[in-house]
């Protein structure tokens, strides 16, 4: 059993603990609503007036329309989509042979299905 030095210690340790954590929290949430404040200030003082910021971000959205935008995301997709494909018939065929090979270990004398290592339907199935 704890003396109540320990006791009075390990309480104010606890109240230390916490206070700390509080003070983090209002400190991290306080730089967040400093930064929001100080670009709040920031746009207001440009509403209603045409800069340069202005006419470069609707350059750069004209330039982001373009089809090709449109082209590189489907390539990029095509591309993972292939990678995925390859991916997943090599780890079929890797597994299909243990499986073949625990099938034959519990019932040696079982008919397979006769699918190819990679998952799919004989070709004389087809």
């Amino acid at each position: 059993m704890k003396s109540d030095k320990e006791f009075r210690l390990t309480r104010w340790l606890l109240a230390w603990d916490k206070g700390c954590d509080t003070i983090k929290h209002i400190f991290k949430w306080g730089v967040i609503a400093w930064c929001a404040w100080c670009v709040k200030e920031a746009v207001s003082s440009l509403a209603g007036a045409t800069t340069l910021a202005d006419i470069q971000i609707g350059v750069l959205i004209s330039f982001l329309a373009k089809n090709w935008v449109c082209h590189v995301i489907a390539g990029a997709a095509m591309l993972w989509a292939g990678c995925e494909r390859w991916l997943r018939l090599k780890k079929i065929k890797h597994f299909s042979l243990r499986v073949i090979r625990l099938e034959r270990r519990i019932d040696p004398k079982r008919s397979s299905s006769q699918l190819t290592p990679t998952g799919g339907t004989r070709p004389e199935d087809k």
